[in-house]
């Protein structure tokens, strides 16, 4: 019970109870290290989505690309933002949390993995492409925003290089998107 802040050790043969708000503090403390806890075990997650719904930009419109290539964009699109300080999560890059992100939004009825005949290979590929629903650049980014508002503020941006900017991280991701798009 002293470990858990009920009782405190006064001397070596004394024990007191703690009152109510010697209790609450010590509660309050452990449910936000829990809460901190929590948040680091999910950041890593919600950071690959977000970047995962980020580069739906690059399947706009209708365009089908192999899924180990869009990991591959994903990744390098995700290197640089966390290069130019936009992500603080490098672990949101690994291709195990992009390919669960895939799942996700697979499930979410955003994208789907079509069988495309004809091709003679092997070990056939999986091919992905936005579902019909998803084809335009504002739901994407509808979809993008909504991730961002769970995602973990970036710390670059407290800096005082970002201060005279009136974007948030997550617009300057989809300008940075928009304009490799066009350089393509």
């Amino acid at each position: 019970m002293v470990t858990r802040g009920i009782l405190k050790i006064i001397d070596q043969d004394y024990v007191q109870v703690c009152n109510d708000t010697e209790i609450n503090e010590k509660r309050k403390q452990r449910g936000t290290e829990m809460y901190l806890f929590l948040c680091n075990l999910l950041w890593h997650f919600l950071d690959a989505y977000w970047l995962v719904s980020l580069c739906f930009l690059y399947l706009v419109p209708n365009k089908i690309i192999t899924e180990n290539s869009f990991i591959n964009l994903v990744q390098n699109t995700g290197e640089s933002l966390y290069f130019e300080g936009q992500m603080d999560l490098y672990e949101a890059i690994s291709k195990d949390k992009l390919d669960n992100a895939l799942i996700l939004f697979e499930n979410w009825k955003i994208i789907e993995f079509p069988q495309i005949n004809g091709i003679n290979q092997q070990i056939p590929e999986k091919f992905i492409r936005l579902t019909s629903e998803y084809q335009d650049n504002k739901k994407i980014e509808q979809l993008n925003l909504q991730i961002a508002k769970y995602r973990k503020a970036s710390i670059a941006y407290k800096s005082r290089r970002f201060k005279g900017l009136q974007n948030t991280d997550t617009t300057d991701a989809l300008d940075y998107v928009s304009k490799r798009i066009s350089c393509i």
